[in-house]
Protein backbone atom coordinates (compact mmCIF):
# COMPACT_ATOMS: atom_id res chain seq x y z
CA UNK A 1 0.00 0.00 0.00
CA UNK A 2 1.47 3.56 -1.16
CA UNK A 3 0.91 6.54 0.92
CA UNK A 4 0.34 6.91 4.54
CA UNK A 5 -2.01 4.96 6.28
CA UNK A 6 -5.51 5.66 6.81
CA UNK A 7 -6.53 7.28 9.77
CA UNK A 8 -9.75 8.48 11.79
CA UNK A 9 -10.16 12.53 10.76
CA UNK A 10 -10.19 14.92 13.75
CA UNK A 11 -13.30 16.86 14.65
CA UNK A 12 -11.43 20.06 13.19
CA UNK A 13 -10.93 18.20 10.06
CA UNK A 14 -14.40 16.94 9.54
CA UNK A 15 -15.51 20.56 10.63
CA UNK A 16 -13.07 22.37 7.90
CA UNK A 17 -14.66 19.80 5.28
CA UNK A 18 -18.36 20.60 5.91
CA UNK A 19 -17.61 24.16 6.11
CA UNK A 20 -15.77 23.85 2.41
CA UNK A 21 -18.34 21.42 1.32
CA UNK A 22 -21.38 24.07 2.11
CA UNK A 23 -19.43 27.22 1.68
CA UNK A 24 -17.59 26.47 -1.65
CA UNK A 25 -18.69 23.43 -3.60
CA UNK A 26 -20.75 24.23 -6.68
CA UNK A 27 -22.04 21.12 -7.10
CA UNK A 28 -23.66 21.32 -3.23
CA UNK A 29 -27.38 22.30 -2.75
CA UNK A 30 -27.99 23.49 0.55
CA UNK A 31 -31.62 23.21 0.74
CA UNK A 32 -31.50 19.53 0.04
CA UNK A 33 -27.91 18.57 1.14
CA UNK A 34 -27.43 16.58 -2.22
CA UNK A 35 -24.22 16.66 -4.87
CA UNK A 36 -26.26 17.72 -7.93
CA UNK A 37 -24.42 15.47 -10.32
CA UNK A 38 -25.06 12.43 -8.65
CA UNK A 39 -28.45 13.10 -6.95
CA UNK A 40 -27.87 11.72 -3.30
CA UNK A 41 -26.61 12.64 -0.44
CA UNK A 42 -22.65 14.23 -0.31
CA UNK A 43 -20.17 11.72 1.12
CA UNK A 44 -17.90 14.33 2.02
CA UNK A 45 -20.06 15.44 4.75
CA UNK A 46 -20.26 12.59 6.81
CA UNK A 47 -16.82 11.63 6.20
CA UNK A 48 -14.61 10.21 8.88
CA UNK A 49 -11.58 8.66 7.76
CA UNK A 50 -8.62 9.85 5.34
CA UNK A 51 -8.37 8.29 2.02
CA UNK A 52 -10.31 9.14 -1.39
CA UNK A 53 -12.50 12.52 -1.91
CA UNK A 54 -14.87 13.64 -3.88
CA UNK A 55 -12.99 14.23 -7.64
CA UNK A 56 -14.72 18.03 -7.60
CA UNK A 57 -14.16 18.58 -4.04
CA UNK A 58 -10.06 17.45 -4.37
CA UNK A 59 -9.93 19.40 -7.25
CA UNK A 60 -12.28 22.60 -7.21
CA UNK A 61 -12.59 23.66 -3.78
CA UNK A 62 -9.80 21.94 -1.72
CA UNK A 63 -6.46 23.55 -2.69
CA UNK A 64 -4.22 19.91 -2.11
CA UNK A 65 -2.12 21.40 0.78
CA UNK A 66 -4.57 21.90 3.17
CA UNK A 67 -5.28 18.52 3.46
CA UNK A 68 -2.05 18.00 4.80
CA UNK A 69 -2.41 21.11 7.51
CA UNK A 70 -1.55 19.29 10.19
CA UNK A 71 1.87 18.28 8.72
CA UNK A 72 5.07 20.16 10.06
CA UNK A 73 6.44 22.24 6.83
CA UNK A 74 9.86 22.63 5.48
CA UNK A 75 10.63 25.16 3.14
CA UNK A 76 13.91 24.93 0.40
CA UNK A 77 16.42 27.70 0.96
CA UNK A 78 18.22 27.55 -2.49
CA UNK A 79 17.88 27.00 -5.85
CA UNK A 80 19.98 23.82 -5.99
CA UNK A 81 17.06 22.40 -3.16
CA UNK A 82 14.73 23.58 -5.31
CA UNK A 83 15.97 21.41 -8.29
CA UNK A 84 15.76 18.15 -5.96
CA UNK A 85 12.70 18.42 -4.78
CA UNK A 86 11.18 19.57 -8.07
CA UNK A 87 12.78 15.70 -9.53
CA UNK A 88 11.34 13.85 -6.50
CA UNK A 89 15.03 13.68 -5.29
CA UNK A 90 15.57 12.86 -1.82
CA UNK A 91 17.58 15.90 0.35
CA UNK A 92 18.89 16.65 3.45
CA UNK A 93 17.67 19.41 5.99
CA UNK A 94 18.72 20.49 9.29
CA UNK A 95 15.61 21.20 11.52
CA UNK A 96 15.11 24.03 13.92
CA UNK A 97 14.24 23.08 17.55
CA UNK A 98 12.46 20.30 18.90
CA UNK A 99 10.66 18.52 15.42
CA UNK A 100 9.47 14.76 15.62
CA UNK A 101 11.03 13.51 12.85
CA UNK A 102 8.22 10.04 12.83
CA UNK A 103 5.76 12.51 11.38
CA UNK A 104 5.56 13.34 7.69
CA UNK A 105 6.44 16.66 6.48
CA UNK A 106 4.94 19.23 3.73
CA UNK A 107 7.60 20.50 1.46
CA UNK A 108 7.47 23.48 -0.39
CA UNK A 109 10.55 25.31 -2.97
CA UNK A 110 11.62 28.99 -2.03
CA UNK A 111 8.94 29.93 -4.17
CA UNK A 112 6.67 28.77 -1.67
CA UNK A 113 5.07 26.00 -4.62
CA UNK A 114 3.86 23.20 -2.70
CA UNK A 115 6.38 19.92 -3.61
CA UNK A 116 4.37 16.66 -1.68
CA UNK A 117 4.78 15.23 1.33
CA UNK A 118 7.93 13.62 2.86
CA UNK A 119 9.10 11.40 5.08
CA UNK A 120 12.41 11.22 7.44
CA UNK A 121 14.38 7.88 6.94
CA UNK A 122 16.66 7.29 10.51
CA UNK A 123 18.69 4.97 8.87
CA UNK A 124 19.89 7.15 5.75
CA UNK A 125 19.34 10.33 7.75
CA UNK A 126 17.86 12.29 4.57
CA UNK A 127 13.87 13.09 3.90
CA UNK A 128 12.30 10.90 1.20
CA UNK A 129 9.05 11.64 -1.21
CA UNK A 130 6.12 9.66 0.02
CA UNK A 131 3.81 11.45 -2.63
CA UNK A 132 4.41 14.58 -4.89
CA UNK A 133 1.90 16.83 -6.07
CA UNK A 134 3.93 18.97 -8.67
CA UNK A 135 1.83 18.95 -12.58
Amino acid sequence: MNGPPSRELTRQERAAIRKLVTDLCANHDNQDRLCLPLDCPCYMLHKWWTGSFCRYFQEAVLPVETVFSGYKEIRSGDASMDRLLRNGNPFRFQMDGEASLEDPFRVYDSTGLFIGIYRFSEEKRMFYPVKIFLS
